[in-house]
Protein backbone atom coordinates (compact mmCIF):
# COMPACT_ATOMS: atom_id res chain seq x y z
CA UNK A 1 0.00 0.00 0.00
CA UNK A 2 1.63 2.88 -1.17
CA UNK A 3 -0.82 6.27 -1.38
CA UNK A 4 -0.26 9.53 -1.13
CA UNK A 5 -2.90 12.02 0.64
CA UNK A 6 -2.05 15.63 -0.42
CA UNK A 7 -1.92 17.98 2.43
CA UNK A 8 -2.28 22.34 2.76
CA UNK A 9 -0.99 24.40 5.18
CA UNK A 10 -3.00 26.48 7.91
CA UNK A 11 -1.55 29.41 10.24
CA UNK A 12 1.74 28.80 8.32
CA UNK A 13 2.16 25.61 10.25
CA UNK A 14 -0.77 23.05 10.88
CA UNK A 15 -0.96 20.10 8.70
CA UNK A 16 -4.85 19.79 6.96
CA UNK A 17 -5.78 16.95 5.22
CA UNK A 18 -8.90 15.16 4.24
CA UNK A 19 -10.72 12.33 6.29
CA UNK A 20 -14.04 11.02 6.45
CA UNK A 21 -16.42 10.35 9.63
CA UNK A 22 -19.14 8.44 8.81
CA UNK A 23 -18.64 8.52 4.79
CA UNK A 24 -18.75 12.23 4.74
CA UNK A 25 -15.68 14.41 3.99
CA UNK A 26 -14.02 16.82 6.28
CA UNK A 27 -11.20 18.72 6.86
CA UNK A 28 -8.53 17.50 10.02
CA UNK A 29 -5.43 18.68 11.06
CA UNK A 30 -3.32 15.91 11.62
CA UNK A 31 -1.12 16.75 15.18
CA UNK A 32 1.16 14.60 16.19
CA UNK A 33 0.99 16.37 19.71
CA UNK A 34 -2.43 15.93 20.25
CA UNK A 35 -2.65 12.85 22.54
CA UNK A 36 -6.54 12.40 21.69
CA UNK A 37 -8.29 12.54 18.39
CA UNK A 38 -11.07 14.72 18.76
CA UNK A 39 -13.94 16.24 16.99
CA UNK A 40 -15.57 20.07 17.11
CA UNK A 41 -19.05 20.16 19.54
CA UNK A 42 -20.25 21.11 16.42
CA UNK A 43 -19.34 17.91 14.62
CA UNK A 44 -20.73 16.35 17.50
CA UNK A 45 -23.90 18.00 17.01
CA UNK A 46 -24.52 17.07 13.94
CA UNK A 47 -23.68 13.33 14.38
CA UNK A 48 -25.58 13.28 17.31
CA UNK A 49 -22.87 11.50 19.51
CA UNK A 50 -23.49 11.14 23.14
CA UNK A 51 -20.59 11.41 25.36
CA UNK A 52 -20.14 8.12 27.32
CA UNK A 53 -17.03 8.50 29.06
CA UNK A 54 -14.22 11.26 29.79
CA UNK A 55 -10.44 11.05 29.62
CA UNK A 56 -8.12 13.59 32.11
CA UNK A 57 -4.72 14.61 31.37
CA UNK A 58 -2.16 17.32 31.77
CA UNK A 59 -0.92 20.44 29.47
CA UNK A 60 2.30 20.99 29.14
CA UNK A 61 1.81 23.29 31.66
CA UNK A 62 0.60 21.14 34.11
CA UNK A 63 -2.91 21.58 34.85
CA UNK A 64 -5.65 18.95 34.31
CA UNK A 65 -7.82 18.81 31.67
CA UNK A 66 -10.50 16.67 30.90
CA UNK A 67 -12.58 15.31 27.94
CA UNK A 68 -15.97 13.99 26.69
CA UNK A 69 -15.50 10.86 25.00
CA UNK A 70 -17.82 9.09 22.60
CA UNK A 71 -18.04 6.92 20.02
CA UNK A 72 -17.63 7.85 15.54
CA UNK A 73 -19.03 5.32 13.78
CA UNK A 74 -16.53 4.98 11.10
CA UNK A 75 -13.44 7.37 10.42
CA UNK A 76 -11.31 6.94 7.31
CA UNK A 77 -7.97 8.61 6.25
CA UNK A 78 -7.06 7.18 2.41
CA UNK A 79 -7.65 3.56 2.52
CA UNK A 80 -7.57 3.03 6.11
CA UNK A 81 -10.72 3.24 7.74
CA UNK A 82 -11.68 2.12 11.66
CA UNK A 83 -15.07 1.42 12.95
CA UNK A 84 -16.32 2.78 16.56
CA UNK A 85 -13.55 5.18 17.36
CA UNK A 86 -13.27 6.73 20.31
CA UNK A 87 -12.90 10.40 19.42
CA UNK A 88 -12.93 13.34 22.04
CA UNK A 89 -15.44 16.25 21.75
CA UNK A 90 -13.57 19.75 22.07
CA UNK A 91 -15.27 22.90 21.94
CA UNK A 92 -13.72 25.01 19.30
CA UNK A 93 -15.65 27.96 18.99
CA UNK A 94 -12.42 30.44 20.51
CA UNK A 95 -10.07 29.00 17.58
CA UNK A 96 -8.70 31.68 15.39
CA UNK A 97 -11.41 32.53 12.33
CA UNK A 98 -8.90 30.42 9.86
CA UNK A 99 -9.89 27.26 11.11
CA UNK A 100 -13.59 27.88 11.14
CA UNK A 101 -13.60 25.04 8.68
CA UNK A 102 -11.73 22.35 10.74
CA UNK A 103 -13.76 19.74 11.89
CA UNK A 104 -10.99 18.66 14.38
CA UNK A 105 -7.56 16.85 15.08
CA UNK A 106 -5.95 13.84 14.21
CA UNK A 107 -3.73 12.27 16.11
CA UNK A 108 -1.09 10.23 15.41
CA UNK A 109 -2.63 6.73 17.33
CA UNK A 110 -5.02 6.34 14.64
CA UNK A 111 -2.11 5.70 12.30
CA UNK A 112 -0.58 3.28 14.55
CA UNK A 113 -0.68 0.09 12.49
CA UNK A 114 0.64 1.74 9.48
CA UNK A 115 4.19 3.59 8.39
CA UNK A 116 3.54 7.30 7.44
CA UNK A 117 5.35 9.61 5.88
CA UNK A 118 5.13 13.18 6.22
CA UNK A 119 6.32 14.61 2.83
CA UNK A 120 7.27 18.84 3.46
CA UNK A 121 8.76 18.92 -0.17
CA UNK A 122 5.60 17.73 -1.88
CA UNK A 123 2.92 18.98 0.47
CA UNK A 124 1.80 15.17 0.45
CA UNK A 125 1.07 11.81 3.14
CA UNK A 126 2.67 8.61 1.95
CA UNK A 127 0.94 5.84 3.59
CA UNK A 128 2.07 2.49 3.71
CA UNK A 129 1.58 -0.69 5.09
CA UNK A 130 3.61 -2.35 7.84
CA UNK A 131 7.18 -2.42 6.26
CA UNK A 132 9.91 0.20 6.88
CA UNK A 133 11.42 1.36 3.71
CA UNK A 134 14.89 3.00 5.34
CA UNK A 135 16.55 3.47 1.83
CA UNK A 136 13.31 5.81 1.26
CA UNK A 137 12.70 6.64 5.07
CA UNK A 138 16.94 8.47 5.65
CA UNK A 139 18.54 8.26 8.84
CA UNK A 140 16.72 5.81 11.09
CA UNK A 141 15.95 6.95 14.47
CA UNK A 142 15.22 3.88 16.52
CA UNK A 143 14.76 5.36 20.09
CA UNK A 144 11.90 6.94 20.10
CA UNK A 145 9.37 6.71 23.19
CA UNK A 146 5.80 6.28 23.46
CA UNK A 147 3.69 7.05 25.97
CA UNK A 148 -0.11 5.54 26.07
CA UNK A 149 -2.49 6.60 28.18
CA UNK A 150 -5.93 5.40 27.92
CA UNK A 151 -6.97 6.92 24.31
CA UNK A 152 -3.99 9.16 24.07
CA UNK A 153 -0.73 8.28 22.06
CA UNK A 154 2.06 10.63 22.61
CA UNK A 155 5.72 10.52 20.86
CA UNK A 156 9.07 11.19 22.56
CA UNK A 157 12.68 11.25 21.22
CA UNK A 158 16.19 12.60 22.69
CA UNK A 159 17.54 15.80 21.65
CA UNK A 160 20.44 17.49 21.88
CA UNK A 161 20.86 21.56 22.87
CA UNK A 162 23.62 23.92 22.61
CA UNK A 163 24.73 23.67 26.28
CA UNK A 164 25.38 19.49 25.07
CA UNK A 165 22.56 18.54 27.51
CA UNK A 166 20.06 15.29 26.20
CA UNK A 167 16.42 16.09 26.27
CA UNK A 168 13.84 14.59 25.90
CA UNK A 169 11.32 16.31 23.42
CA UNK A 170 7.71 15.69 22.08
CA UNK A 171 7.50 15.20 18.59
CA UNK A 172 4.73 17.89 18.19
CA UNK A 173 3.73 18.92 14.55
CA UNK A 174 0.89 21.14 15.76
CA UNK A 175 3.56 23.33 17.31
CA UNK A 176 5.08 26.09 15.31
CA UNK A 177 9.02 26.19 16.87
CA UNK A 178 10.64 24.54 19.64
CA UNK A 179 9.25 25.11 23.39
CA UNK A 180 11.81 24.36 25.91
CA UNK A 181 11.22 24.28 29.75
CA UNK A 182 12.31 28.26 31.19
CA UNK A 183 14.64 25.68 33.65
CA UNK A 184 16.95 25.53 30.63
CA UNK A 185 17.09 29.54 29.94
CA UNK A 186 20.43 30.02 32.36
CA UNK A 187 22.43 27.03 30.65
CA UNK A 188 21.46 28.68 27.38
CA UNK A 189 22.15 32.03 28.04
CA UNK A 190 18.96 33.35 27.44
CA UNK A 191 18.19 35.93 29.81
CA UNK A 192 14.93 36.72 30.46
CA UNK A 193 15.51 40.48 30.94
CA UNK A 194 17.70 40.99 27.55
CA UNK A 195 17.11 43.38 24.69
CA UNK A 196 16.18 39.88 22.48
CA UNK A 197 14.47 38.13 24.43
CA UNK A 198 10.46 38.84 24.21
CA UNK A 199 7.94 38.47 27.02
CA UNK A 200 4.51 37.06 26.40
CA UNK A 201 2.20 36.62 29.10
CA UNK A 202 -1.57 35.72 28.83
CA UNK A 203 -4.30 33.30 29.71
CA UNK A 204 -5.33 30.22 28.25
CA UNK A 205 -8.36 28.76 27.02
CA UNK A 206 -8.15 26.24 30.66
CA UNK A 207 -7.68 29.53 32.48
CA UNK A 208 -4.31 29.11 33.32
CA UNK A 209 -2.03 32.16 33.10
CA UNK A 210 1.60 31.52 31.62
CA UNK A 211 4.22 33.52 30.84
CA UNK A 212 6.59 33.23 27.94
CA UNK A 213 10.27 33.83 26.82
CA UNK A 214 10.48 33.85 22.49
CA UNK A 215 14.50 34.31 22.06
CA UNK A 216 17.03 32.64 19.50
CA UNK A 217 19.26 29.55 20.68
CA UNK A 218 23.03 30.00 20.02
CA UNK A 219 24.18 27.16 18.61
CA UNK A 220 22.07 24.03 16.85
CA UNK A 221 19.70 21.40 18.30
CA UNK A 222 19.99 18.09 17.09
CA UNK A 223 18.41 14.47 17.47
CA UNK A 224 20.50 12.11 19.53
CA UNK A 225 22.95 9.75 17.73
CA UNK A 226 22.15 11.26 14.38
CA UNK A 227 23.25 14.59 15.07
CA UNK A 228 23.13 15.16 11.16
CA UNK A 229 19.65 15.61 11.52
CA UNK A 230 19.94 19.55 13.55
CA UNK A 231 18.48 22.85 12.73
CA UNK A 232 20.58 25.95 12.97
CA UNK A 233 19.22 28.87 15.45
CA UNK A 234 16.33 28.24 16.15
CA UNK A 235 13.76 30.26 17.27
CA UNK A 236 12.33 28.66 20.90
CA UNK A 237 9.77 29.42 23.30
CA UNK A 238 10.81 28.95 26.99
CA UNK A 239 8.15 28.33 29.20
CA UNK A 240 7.72 26.95 32.43
CA UNK A 241 6.37 23.01 31.86
CA UNK A 242 6.28 19.82 33.11
CA UNK A 243 8.64 17.99 30.64
CA UNK A 244 11.71 18.89 29.03
CA UNK A 245 9.87 20.38 25.62
CA UNK A 246 8.55 20.15 22.40
CA UNK A 247 9.89 19.16 18.78
CA UNK A 248 7.85 21.26 16.25
CA UNK A 249 7.44 21.88 12.94
CA UNK A 250 9.94 24.33 11.94
CA UNK A 251 12.62 21.54 12.72
CA UNK A 252 10.44 18.76 11.33
CA UNK A 253 9.59 20.56 7.69
CA UNK A 254 13.73 20.40 6.89
CA UNK A 255 12.96 17.16 6.56
CA UNK A 256 10.24 14.32 5.16
CA UNK A 257 9.73 12.72 8.52
CA UNK A 258 8.67 9.08 8.64
CA UNK A 259 7.11 7.56 11.23
CA UNK A 260 7.02 3.90 12.02
CA UNK A 261 4.99 3.55 15.66
CA UNK A 262 4.51 -0.43 15.97
CA UNK A 263 8.08 -0.23 15.86
CA UNK A 264 9.14 3.01 17.56
CA UNK A 265 11.12 4.00 14.27
CA UNK A 266 11.38 7.41 12.74
CA UNK A 267 12.90 8.51 9.82
CA UNK A 268 14.46 11.65 8.48
CA UNK A 269 15.44 12.12 4.60
CA UNK A 270 16.62 15.10 3.25
CA UNK A 271 14.38 16.23 0.08
CA UNK A 272 15.45 15.13 -3.25
CA UNK A 273 16.47 16.88 -6.18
Amino acid sequence: MDVKIPFTFISGHLIVIPITLNDEEHKFILDTGIGVTVISRRVAEHFKLNPDSSFSGKRMSGQEVSIQLASMKSVGVGPIKKSDVTVGIFDMSSFPPELGEISGILSPGFLEEVVFTVNYQTNEILLRDDSFIIEDSGTTISHIDLKKEGPSLSIYIDAIIPSERLVKLEVDSGSRILILNSAFMEELNIGKEEPDTKIFRGTDESGYNFTRYLSTLDGKISISKAEEIFQVKPKVMFQDIVYDGLLGTEFLKNYNVTYDLLHKKMGFSAFKP
